[in-house]
């Protein structure tokens, strides 16, 4: 069966980080709305980048200390999401698997600056684990600009 690698981005520009957080972290005890969380496996979860505070808080210091102007559409903090096909997990040591996403959090590491990662946290308690990555869309001449640190596939390879 072919085995896929899955990124996905997702921009937000208002104020979601509050629950998005609550989910990285996974800060409430029951999840209705994702049935396949297994809050026993919580524990399993690991981060790669820890969180200095409330993400909300963060993205707002990090805007800030750029003195970048901001609009109301603007992109504030960007989800990623890192995994691959639930096959390429089956047979893979807890190492590797922590090995692999660590090398996919160091790729965007690297592109986006670690002075603008809000986290990085691995779930290991749902059906397929999975790295979630926050950052805060910052050039290196300070404007908030998701388009430009994304860019298009051919940009990511």
């Amino acid at each position: 069966m072919a085995q896929h690698a899955i990124l996905r981005f997702e921009k937000h520009k208002g104020h979601p980080a509050g629950p998005l957080e609550a989910h990285h972290e996974r800060k409430k005890e029951q999840y209705a709305s994702n049935p396949d969380i297994d809050t026993s496996r919580s524990r399993y979860n690991f981060h790669i980048v820890k969180p200095e505070g409330r993400y909300y808080h963060f993205i707002q210091s990090r805007i800030e200390q750029s003195g970048c102007r901001t609009r109301k559409d603007s992109t504030r903090f960007v989800d990623t999401l890192i995994t691959a096909s639930p096959e390429f997990f089956k047979k893979k040591s807890p190492e590797e698997i922590q090995a692999f996403f660590k090398r996919a959090a160091d790729f965007l590491i690297d592109r986006v600056g670690r002075e603008n990662i809000v986290s990085a946290v691995v779930h290991m308690d749902e059906k397929t684990p999975h790295l979630h990555l926050t950052f805060v869309p910052l050039t290196k001449d300070n404007r908030l600009c998701a388009k430009e640190i994304i860019g298009n596939r051919a940009n990511l390879t």
